[in-house]
């Protein structure tokens, strides 16, 4: 600026530089509000997706949990590793990771204090996908508008292209644009500088604006009409890439939703469809006790042998085989039941299965042992609690599953209305 009004009071010019000099701060301030605005947008979609799937492992899947801990059977790999990290962020470690993000912060600020990397840093940037050319077109217009200031207040072309240079913050784009001044201190016209350069960094449609304005010999005023240009295709870039980003966000962040709930749900989910499975019983004691149900159907295959059954089971289409073994001892036979499926069974069927095998191999030690099966039976007592709040509100079972349910509606509508609302004043 000091440079400019010097300039100006030289030349007699200071009010119609002091008037290009308003135009160029206030085109850099609009610059700066529309770029931060466009970027808002998906930063606030950004935000409220990591809120869902947190909230997802911190609210949802512990609900899961402690549904399948109940039957205490073996879960899937998968399906452990969920509640594993489920765990992790419910608990007081998450703050080590917090804690980690932060000292990881300060080292790498240490870390630009070095030239070398943070001039890598720089050129990664410029060539990441659509930032790049946002952050290439930015520096650039902001070096071009200064350069027409500067020239039309008088300033030499060479002084011109290193103070404007400095304008640009991007380090890597700086050092080529002031390469320039180099090559016209060589005695090269500024239009042969800029081809030498490359059109990779500065774009190509420059150099025919500066050669018109070299041969006319108005280049100020023609650098400054081509900032204009750059502007209009900065916006229209800064569109296209949040316009492409918002439903990429949206699809990712729900196949992240659904492939967690899949994982932690799919498995206790018992569906409608019969169950055929083949049973190969050598110790005959289920033979005529295990029954069948609507969704289950035994089919005993007990002159068989292991692997003739497996095969007989896979060529059925079976849903699986369940073989008992059999031994002296009924705790033996207990350890060594299998069900062999050709896909991971449901964790609620496998359940089902143990407790009718439970049951009836109880059942038989009672026998064994002199016990009345049918007056335990009949001594049994079923529970059913009675819930209720501290207001004395009945509630039940389902309440925690219809808040849950309502808490995901809720938590998807409002991610629906902010990116439909974003997009409408976009």
């Amino acid at each position: 600026i000091s440079t400019i009004v010097e300039s100006g009071e030289k030349s007699g010019k200071l009010d119609l530089l002091l008037e290009h000099l308003v135009s160029y701060l206030k085109m850099r301030n609009d610059l700066n509000k529309k770029i931060k605005n466009a970027a808002l947008l998906p930063l606030i979609t950004l935000f409220f997706s990591f809120l869902l799937i947190i909230g997802v492992f911190v609210g949802v899947i512990p609900q899961f949990e402690s549904l399948f801990q109940s039957s205490q059977k073996s879960l899937p790999v998968s399906t452990q590793y969920l509640f594993k990290m489920s765990a992790f962020l419910v608990s007081y470690k998450i703050l080590w990771i917090f804690l980690a993000i932060v000292i990881g912060i300060f080292f790498l600020k240490i870390l630009m204090r070095n030239k070398k990397i943070y001039l890598w840093k720089d050129k990664f940037v410029l060539s990441l996908y659509g930032i790049g050319k946002i952050v290439l077109l930015f520096n650039i217009i902001c070096f071009v508008k200064t350069f027409s200031v500067l020239l039309c207040s008088g300033v030499p072309l060479k002084q011109a292209i290193k103070q404007s240079g400095f304008v640009i913050k991007n380090l890597f784009l700086q050092q080529h644009v002031l390469q320039l001044a180099d090559m016209i201190e060589k005695g090269e016209s500024l239009e042969k500088a800029l081809i030498n350069i490359g059109t990779k960094y500065i774009p190509e449609n420059f150099s025919a604006v500066v050669a018109v304005g070299e041969k006319s010999g108005n280049l100020g005023d023609m650098i400054g009409q081509a900032s204009e240009f750059f502007n209009e295709e900065l916006f229209s870039h800064v569109h296209s890439v949040t316009t492409i980003f918002q439903p990429i966000l949206l699809v990712g962040v729900g196949i992240i939703v659904g492939f967690i709930m899949l994982i932690g749900y799919l498995m206790s989910v018992n569906n409608d469809t019969v169950k055929n499975i083949s049973v190969v019983d050598k110790t005959g004691y289920f033979t005529n006790s295990l029954n069948n149900s609507d969704d289950l159907n035994f089919h005993f295959i007990n002159d068989f042998d292991l692997e003739e059954a497996k095969l007989i089971s896979k060529t059925k289409a079976d849903y699986g085989l369940l073989f008992i073994p059999y031994y002296d001892d009924l705790n033996q036979i207990a350890d060594s039941i299998m069900f062999i499926s050709e896909d991971a069974p449901s964790i609620g069927i496998i359940s089902r299965i143990e407790g009718k095998i439970e049951r009836l191999l109880t059942n038989k030690n009672f026998e064994n042992i002199g016990l009345d099966i049918e007056k335990i039976n009949k001594s049994k007592i079923n529970i059913n609690l009675y819930q209720e709040s501290f207001e004395g509100e009945e509630t039940t079972k389902m309440d925690g599953i219809i808040k849950i349910a309502f808490g995901m509606i809720l938590g998807m509508l409002l991610y629906i209305f902010i990116f439909a609302y974003g997009s409408m004043i976009m």
